[in-house]
C-alpha cells in the first residue's frame, strides 16, 4: 500500500527509524549491554546504589542476536532479587564472555552477588516458591527459548551447588550438579546464548 501511494520513493529512506528500532530489538550491539545493565542496576537498587560496589567486566564487548526485550526484563528480575538481598553483600560482579566450543559460539553473561549464599537448597521448588516477589518465576518465563539459565551457590545441601534451570534436554546435562566449591564466588546466575 505504501509503495503504491508513494511512487518513485524508496521505502528504506522512509522507514529508517522503524528499521533501526527493529534491529535494536533483535541484537545486542557493542556497548548496548552495558548501558542496559547500568540502567537496570540504578533503577533496582534505588537509594542503595551509592553503597553498591559493582564491577562490570567486558560488557561493552557483547554483540549477539537475541530477544533484547526478554533479556532486559529477565535481567531486571535477577538484579531485583539481588537488590532485595543487599544486606548479604554489597558487592556485585557482572561479566560478559564470548567463547567457542563444540556447541558453537557461546555468549555468556554472569551475574555474581559476591559472597552471598543461598539459604534454601538449590532446588526449583525451594527457590521458586520462596522467591517472594516471583522474580525467578518471571525470569524463567522470559528466558525460555532465549538462553540457558544456571544458578551456582553454596547452600544447605552439600551434594549440589549448581542448578540448571533452563537447558537443552538433548545434551548430557543434569538438572543438579556439584562443582568445586572453590569455583563458587557467590550466588551466581549464568545466562548462555548460542549463536
Amino acid at each position: 500500500k505504501w509503495c503504491s501511494k508513494n511512487p518513485s520513493k524508496h521505502p528504506i529512506l522512509h522507514f529508517d527509524t522503524e528499521i533501526s528500532l527493529f534491529k535494536e530489538s533483535i541484537k545486542i550491539y557493542n556497548g548496548s549491554l552495558k548501558k542496559y545493565v547500568e540502567e537496570i542496576v540504578i533503577e533496582s537498587f534505588g537509594n542503595n546504589y551509592l553503597n553498591l560496589e559493582i564491577e562490570y567486566v567486558n560488557l561493552e564487548k557483547a554483540e549477539f542476536y537475541t530477544d533484547v526485550d526478554a533479556l532486559i526484563n529477565g535481567l531486571k528480575n535477577i538484579i531485583n532479587s539481588i537488590a532485595q538481598r543487599i544486606q548479604k553483600s554489597n558487592k556485585v560482579k557482572i561479566i560478559f564472555e564470548g567463547k567457542t566450543n563444540k556447541d558453537g559460539r557461546l555468549r555468556i553473561i554472569k551475574i555474581i552477588h559476591m559472597g552471598s549464599t543461598c539459604e534454601k537448597k538449590l532446588d526449583l521448588m525451594e527457590l521458586f516458591d520462596s522467591d517472594g516477589g516471583g522474580d525467578f518465576k518471571d525470569a524463567q518465563k522470559r528466558f525460555i527459548q532465549v538462553c540457558d539459565w544456571t544458578i551456582i551457590s553454596k547452600n544447605p545441601d552439600d551434594n549440589f551447588n549448581k542448578l540448571n534451570i533452563i537447558y537443552d534436554l538433548d545434551k548430557n546435562i543434569k538438572q543438579k550438579e556439584h562443582i568445586s566449591p572453590s569455583e563458587v564466588e557467590g550466588f551466581t546466575h549464568i545466562l548462555t546464548f548460542y549463536s
